[in-house]
């Protein structure tokens, strides 16, 4: 349940961002016990895996003591794993639970994977070659095709509009630009 709502709260802080002049920007507070920690922090960053642009994550946490090792692991695995500037503050107040406090900054038009923002197509294929060289299982066996505004179906439009199409159950009636073979 908790898990739900705050993978809900940093999605409709990355689909609903408060914009300015080149960056998006948004904060979320959450109330969590010292065993939820972990938790907390993998539901609320998971969806920054997706994002395309640079830019930094911020967690502060303002409750009982918490070990310093811990929270600088924290940090260098969330930077490792999201290729974002983090930082992680822990401030201490003398209550039995703790308030977790998340900024995201993202920067439009900028491409976390190869520095050089030209398309967010561009930017895709660059997360991809990423992937595919950090992930040895990835490298050697591929990985399942995910598409969200596929070129594919661009692909296809683009060659059902200049006729070069085929349909799959004559393979012999086709002939080249006539869209198809289908008589019509």
């Amino acid at each position: 349940m908790k898990k739900t709502l705050y993978a809900f709260m940093l999605a409709s802080i990355l689909t609903g961002c408060a914009t300015t002049q080149d960056k998006y920007q948004e904060q979320v507070t959450s109330n969590i016990t010292k065993a939820e920690i972990a938790e907390a922090i993998d539901a609320v960053t998971s969806p920054l895996f997706a994002q395309l642009e640079e830019g930094t994550l911020e967690i502060t946490f303002v409750g009982p003591e918490l070990e310093l090792d811990k929270l600088a692991m924290w940090e260098r695995e969330l930077a490792d794993l999201y290729l974002m500037n983090v930082d992680i503050r822990w401030s201490l107040e003398a209550r039995p639970d703790f308030d977790m406090i998340t900024q995201v900054h993202l920067h439009a038009d900028t491409c976390k994977f190869d520095g050089v923002f030209t398309s967010e197509a561009q930017c895709r294929r660059a997360q991809n070659r990423y992937v595919s060289m950090v992930n040895k299982a990835h490298f050697n066996n591929g990985l399942a095709l995910k598409l969200r505004s596929s070129e594919l179906e661009v692909g296809a439009v683009q060659r059902l509009l200049q006729g070069r199409t085929r349909i799959a159950e004559d393979p012999t009636a086709i002939v080249e630009n006539n869209g198809g073979g289908s008589g019509d």
